[in-house]
């Protein structure tokens, strides 16, 4: 309760969330909660990563959603090719991939940040029994289970091929797990590299739009 007053006091909503996640951990059943505690004292930043996705700027993926939405009914619906700047199958063509990039960008740039908070109290001391492929492991599994589901979505609407889907998978799952192990280990590279995961993950929009 001081804990809980402290943070209200100072309006800290990120301590807040955590004390309310605790607290539907210790309502549990007794079963349900040895189990829980088990889970979490072998794969704790699953745990910490699941917790972290009801942190997530919301925002920045709803807005990525839209864009793509947007793009596609522009790119399917006719009503729109009598715009002088939409006239052209081509310019469509590119809308939708600009679409799909904002998904995925906007959708890593929200998760990238729930790093942040693990990365700054290992800079100020704070000892983790794990190795970083332990961390990066049990991290990202959550990450790339959204990547993946809206990569799902996304070749549901497009009428992708299984193999589209399955090669799309893949590269994109693989790009996730590197910005995230960039992002806790070599943040200084980030900006370096990302221009180039950016080229990687507009190939995945090219591929899995390509009929």
């Amino acid at each position: 309760m001081e804990k809980i007053l402290a943070a209200q006091n100072h309006n800290n909503t990120f301590l807040l969330s955590q004390y309310a996640e605790e607290k539907k951990l210790f309502s549990l059943s007794q079963q349900n909660r040895t189990l829980n505690q088990k889970f979490i004292s072998k794969y704790p930043f699953i745990w910490k990563s699941k917790t972290s996705i009801f942190r997530l700027e919301k925002s920045k993926i709803i807005i990525g959603i839209v864009i793509f939405v947007g793009t596609f009914f522009v790119y399917k619906n006719p009503v729109f090719w009598s715009l002088p700047f939409l006239e052209q199958s081509g310019v469509r063509y590119s809308l939708l991939i600009f679409g799909m990039l904002a998904v995925f960008q906007l959708t890593i740039q929200s998760m990238l940040h729930q790093l942040d908070s693990i990365s700054e109290k290992a800079n100020e001391g704070l000892f983790l029994p794990f190795s970083d492929k332990e961390i990066i492991a049990q991290f990202t599994i959550i990450p790339v289970a959204v990547m993946l589901f809206l990569l799902c979505v996304i070749a549901i609407i497009l009428k992708s091929s299984f193999i589209q889907f399955c090669l799309g998978a893949g590269i994109l799952s693989g790009l996730t797990i590197v910005l995230f192990y960039l992002q806790l280990k070599h943040k200084n590279l980030l900006t370096k590299y990302y221009f180039l995961i950016t080229i990687a993950i507009l190939a995945v929009s090219l591929f899995m739009s390509y009929k």
